[in-house]
């Protein structure tokens, strides 16, 4: 009975906490009103959109290190890399 008691009384103090910080987030006055927060559908899926975006940035930058690594490692593959990267320089300089 006592942990029900102190879990409810828990929950109020959260509740008072959380609107105090949503009435200064707002900039309202009145504290006889509750403010509710409803989530923006827009403002998910383009937050979703975004981690999607920056899961595939890293995925693809560890893929690309990994094969990097790979050819600075083993030798048969480090002098045609070489001859790429040389290859990339002539070409970046010629245009720039």
């Amino acid at each position: 009975m006592k942990k029900q008691f102190l879990a409810a009384i828990e929950e109020e103090v959260a509740e008072q906490q959380k609107q105090e910080e949503l009435h200064t987030k707002h900039n309202f006055q009145d504290k006889e009103v509750i403010v509710v927060e409803k989530s923006n559908m827009i403002k998910f899926s383009v937050r979703s959109i975004a981690a999607l975006v920056r899961l595939c940035a890293t995925i693809l930058l560890l893929f690309l290190a990994t094969v990097g690594l790979l050819c600075l490692i083993y030798p048969e593959t480090r002098g045609p890399l070489l001859i790429i990267v040389e290859q990339l320089y002539k070409q970046l300089v010629q245009n720039f």
